[in-house]
């Protein structure tokens, strides 16, 4: 999406906000998938704000820390 988008944000100097999770600051058990895939939108955050904060664009990533859900509170059997 951000692809398709940069383009008007760019002419705009609109802003991107990417949601993350603490996940992709630490590990937890029984969560690699999802932790990775949450470091990978850090990552991803943190470099589009290097490569278009020059031209104006500013990107940011939150990282709200875990709720209370059947992914935190059960593991595999």
């Amino acid at each position: 999406m951000c692809r398709y988008a940069l383009p008007m944000l760019l002419i705009s100097k609109g802003n991107i906000v990417n949601v993350s999770s603490t996940a992709a600051l630490g590990s937890h058990a029984w969560t690699a998938a999802y932790s990775a895939s949450k470091g990978g939108i850090s990552a991803f955050s943190k470099t589009l704000a290097v490569e278009y904060g020059v031209l104006g664009l500013n990107v940011n990533c939150i990282c709200p820390a875990s709720i209370k859900t059947k992914m935190s509170t059960e593991t595999p059997s």
